[in-house]
């Protein structure tokens, strides 16, 4: 019933918000009908886009890390292909909440955001954070060779600012 109702009202956000925070177990659910929200919008409406981002977020914070990170991948990678700067201001709301230690799952997926959109600079300390923890962790499986790369290039932007 969710993807009858307008996706520009304030209503269906709130009603999503609302099912995001009050039950849990259809976290994934939820996540599907963002993902075909944004690939509506397309890049119209970076209110709105934000709007469902920030769903994602509040299901992040309530531990649904597994499942936001592959939306955002699966988002970001999509055939919508969404303004860059939209998946960096989305990266550092993620980095805003998330903190040390991380996961060898969660820095993954935060390098192949970055890999696609470019590093959310704007993120000051928590992205150098970020940074400084992934460089130097033990992660089992390793970041990979390209990973660490990616790491490293956006290492070198932030000690340029």
């Amino acid at each position: 019933f969710l993807l009858l109702l307008p996706l520009s009202s304030l209503l269906s956000t709130q009603l999503l918000h609302s099912l995001a925070e009050g039950q849990p177990l259809l976290a994934p659910a939820v996540l599907e009908v963002l993902t075909g929200a944004l690939a509506c919008l397309g890049k119209q409406s970076s209110d709105l886009q934000n709007q469902v981002l920030d769903i994602a977020i509040s299901l992040l914070i309530n531990g649904h890390v597994e499942h936001v990170m592959d939306f955002a991948e699966k988002w970001a990678k999509g055939s919508s292909r969404p303004d860059p700067s939209l998946v960096r201001c989305f990266l550092a709301k993620v980095l805003k909440i998330a903190g040390p230690p991380y996961s060898r799952y969660f820095a993954g997926s935060v390098i192949q955001l970055m890999s696609i959109a470019g590093a959310p600079l704007d993120a000051g300390e928590n992205f150098f954070e970020f940074l400084k923890v992934c460089l130097i962790a033990n992660f089992n499986p390793p970041l990979s060779k390209e990973e660490r790369t990616i790491l490293q290039h956006a290492s070198q932007l932030s000690d340029d600012r």
